[in-house]
C-alpha cells in the first residue's frame, strides 16, 4: 500500500497537481522511526504539515531525515511539504529516494541500513 501512495503522489506531482492536493495531505506514521529525536522532529513536521505551514514542516522533516536517512516515510512527507511549497524538482528527488528505499526493503524484507 505504501508503495502505491508514493507512486500516486509522484504521479500527481509530475502532472503539476501538487497544489491541488495540498488540502488532502496526511502525514505518514512515525512508528518506523527508531531515533527518538528524529521521531520528535518528524512529529513536529507532521503537525506543521496539517496546519499548512509547509516551510516549517519541511525544515522539521529535513532534520528528521538527517538523523534517520533510511526511513521512506520521512522522505515522502518531506516531498509533500516541498511540493505544496512549489518546489517540485526537490520534491521529486525526495519521492525518488523514498521509492528506492521502499524497493530495497522489499528486496530484503527489512528496512535498509545506512
Amino acid at each position: 500500500m505504501k508503495k502505491w501512495i508514493g507512486i500516486l503522489t509522484a504521479l500527481f506531482l509530475a502532472l503539476g497537481a501538487a497544489t491541488a492536493f495540498a488540502d488532502h495531505i496526511r502525514p505518514a506514521d512515525a512508528k518506523e522511526i527508531k531515533n527518538k529525536e528524529a521521531r520528535n522532529e518528524f512529529n513536529k513536521g507532521a503537525s506543521e504539515l496539517l496546519k499548512h505551514n509547509y516551510k516549517e514542516a519541511a525544515q522539521h522533516f529535513q532534520r528528521a531525515e538527517q538523523l534517520e536517512p533510511n526511513v521512506p516515510a520521512i522522505h515522502v512527507d518531506l516531498a509533500m511539504a516541498l511540493a505544496a511549497e512549489g518546489q517540485q524538482d526537490v520534491a521529486k528527488k525526495e519521492f525518488d529516494r523514498a521509492a528506492n528505499l521502499i524497493a530495497k526493503s522489499g528486496e530484503t524484507g527489512t528496512q535498509p541500513q545506512g
